[in-house]
């Protein structure tokens, strides 16, 4: 019998609603998708290191960048 690979079950695709992603901010997108896809999908350790990397590090600096305005060049303040 032929050996085969065990098939893998892949994570849903986080399709956004049009509305936040057109009216949010960065930090109300991120709790959306916390809440939305995360949450379901992750395991509990995850979770808390997302939450803590969303809450401490991205909200403070691009939380209250409207989502249509954020650019590569203001993500470098996080990722420096």
């Amino acid at each position: 019998m032929p050996h085969t690979q065990p098939q893998h079950r892949r994570k849903p695709i986080m399709v956004w609603d049009s509305w936040i992603v057109e009216t949010a901010d960065i930090g109300r997108l991120l709790r959306y998708w916390l809440d939305t896809y995360a949450r379901p999908n992750v395991s509990a350790k995850t979770l808390d290191m997302y939450e803590h990397t969303i809450e401490h590090h991205i909200i403070p600096t691009l939380g209250a960048v409207a989502t249509q305005k954020l650019t590569p060049g203001s993500t470098a303040s996080v990722l420096c």
